[in-house]
């Protein structure tokens, strides 16, 4: 067996040691800049010679002007506090990289031999409308989003990038056989967009960051030729600071073209949305029609009379499977030729007998279910709870935990709570409510989001953002993009998934998981920041100290080391 090749030091420890310190604190507070320092501090840790000056590191990969920036300003607060001259920076020279190979004698790690002088090359600017300016853009829309921490998929990444760009992300052009997205090996091979993960999720690094600033920026003044994007970017340093596209406060508004008009911050994170033309049907071409899933059934031997009691009361019903819900209400377009579009309206009923309801608060269902309704994108829930108390309470054992479940239903959950003592009182209010309902919409004018703007990770934000720009306005959905809103084998997100699991802990409610998943997004991010602690006692503490929130969402002690124990021990007991 070989001998094992000895490490080669690193000359500059100082700048290192500068560089771990960012990257550390980045990693602390769960910033995205983590993977930028990290690429920087390996970089740095591999070259063996010593620079004269801190700009003289540009010539390693992963060091740009925002990080030797950086190092200037630290190595300028050194020297003063240590009463050291400054550091000269030699002669500029062709810059010489480190490169793998192996010259005649066989040895590795040769420099690459002196190269002609060439002239000074422009930064990269990508051609207005291209492929590598679409993603950018795209990716910067995404950035400030809380809910992904910036990172975003292939499709949805090309879904939103495609506003920007004059060619398919998925069509080749005739007779090419490539994409707009093989641009993306291009802004990753100049650092502009890291890539993380299999499938792959990307995100900007601080010098994409700083060019997609710019391109927006820069958009506001572009007519139609790309010349003018180009000269304003080129003759701008990109060690610039850009001030933020993103307003500051809640409701704010950034005018800036035909296709980007509106930016507002809503939420937890900031989102940027296009401008808006909703569809709009006018009064008279569409019918208010109830929709039953089509597995609410008063009793086996019956599985139809739901149905038929509301038909019988002239309700007009239709069932199917629905994906979240068990009544909702569409507008349904008529003198369509056979292919009538619906409309969800933003009322869903979820109706609960006492067995049923009991069933889920033991199995845990009836949290989650909450937890995907306040998320489903309604504007009005109600929970319908059918059947005598007392049922409840003699399977259960005791009627203290029904009533708390119902009351934290009204108070905590915001839901409109509606019990009744039969399904033909159930049935009787779902009719009135189905009245009631036409007596709303059926003179009104309806006004739609086109769907290509309908967007799992963004809808709420989309739909707050809509609310504070025209209050006296309702703003609708297609019953297509509702179920897809609401698929549970749809595009579900790793962060998701990883709320999922968490809620499979007895005491994690869905509440207590999106507060740590918003701290550790992931799981890998979890076991990083336990594998980041030396002691035992500051693991188990961990969550208790760091995914801190408000009122009902605060992790214990106890609940902190049970999740250690649970994800970090090799036999849980």
């Amino acid at each position: 067996m070989p001998p094992k090749k000895a490490d080669i030091p690193c000359g500059n420890p100082l700048l290192l040691s500068w560089i771990q310190e960012w990257m550390e604190l980045a990693r602390a507070q769960n910033s995205k800049t983590y993977h930028t320092y990290r690429k920087a501090y390996l970089s740095m840790s591999k070259y063996p010679l010593p620079f004269n000056h801190p700009r003289e590191a540009t010539q390693l990969e992963g060091i740009g002007p925002g990080i030797v920036s950086k190092l200037e300003k630290k190595m300028k607060e050194y020297c003063e506090k240590n009463d050291l001259p400054l550091p000269q920076e030699a002669d500029p020279k062709p810059a010489k990289r480190m490169t793998k190979g192996k010259d005649s004698s066989g040895s590795e790690d040769v420099e690459n031999p002196p190269k002609p002088r060439k002239r000074r090359t422009k930064p990269y600017v990508p051609q207005y409308r291209s492929g590598a300016y679409a993603l950018l853009l795209g990716l910067l829309s995404g950035h400030d989003n809380a809910i992904t921490q910036g990172f975003m998929s292939k499709e949805a990444l090309t879904k939103e990038a495609q506003a920007y760009c004059d060619t398919s992300f998925t069509v080749p052009l005739p007779g090419k056989h490539y994409t707009s997205w093989s641009s993306m090996k291009t802004l990753i091979d100049k650092d502009l967009v890291y890539k993380q993960g299999n499938p792959g999720r990307y995100i900007l690094t601080e010098s994409g960051l700083t060019l997609a600033h710019q391109l927006s920026q820069a958009k506001t003044d572009v007519a139609s030729d790309s010349e003018s994007v180009i000269s304003r970017i080129s003759c701008t340093s990109m060690t610039e600071p850009v001030p933020s596209i993103y307003p500051t406060r809640m409701g704010a508004i950034q005018r800036t073209d035909s296709t980007l008009s509106e930016a507002s911050s809503i939420g937890s994170g900031d989102a940027l949305f296009p401008a808006i033309q909703p569809i709009q049907l006018p009064p008279g071409s569409f019918e208010i029609v109830m929709i039953l899933d089509n597995r609410e059934v008063a009793q086996k031997s019956d599985r139809g009379y739901i149905q038929k009691e509301l038909e019988r009361r002239g309700v007009p019903v239709h069932t199917r499977n629905l994906e979240l819900g068990d009544v909702l209400w569409v507008a349904r377009q008529l003198n369509c030729g056979g292919s009538e579009e619906e409309i969800f309206l933003g009322y869903v009923v979820e109706r609960k007998r006492m067995d049923d309801l009991v069933a889920s608060i033991k199995d845990g269902r009836f949290k989650e279910q909450k937890f995907r309704l306040k998320n489903c994108g309604a504007s009005q829930i109600v929970y319908l709870v059918e059947g005598n108390e007392a049922d409840g309470t003699r399977a259960f054992g005791g009627s203290t935990a029904i009533q708390t479940a119902i009351s934290s239903t009204q108070v905590v959950d915001g839901f409109f709570l509606k019990k009744t003592d039969s399904v033909d009182e159930s049935i009787n209010y779902l009719s009135r409510m189905t009245r009631q309902l036409q007596s709303m919409y059926t003179e009104s004018v309806l006004h739609v989001i086109p769907d290509s703007l309908v967007n799992k990770a963004t809808y709420l934000a989309l739909r707050e953002h809509l609310a504070g720009l025209e209050p006296g306005k309702e703003f609708h959905i297609t019953y297509g993009s509702y179920c897809q809103l609401n698929s549970k084998s749809g595009s579900l997100s790793l962060q998701d998934l990883f709320i999922k699991m968490l809620v499979t802990t007895r005491g994690i409610t869905a509440e207590k998981a999106y507060e740590i998943a918003k701290r550790y997004p992931t799981p890998k991010s979890l076991f990083d920041a336990y594998d980041s602690l030396d002691s035992e006692e500051a693991k188990k503490h961990m969550l208790k100290d760091n995914a801190r929130a408000v009122r009902r969402k605060n992790i214990g002690a106890a609940l902190s080391e049970r999740l250690y124990r649970v994800w970090c021990s090799t036999n849980y007991e």
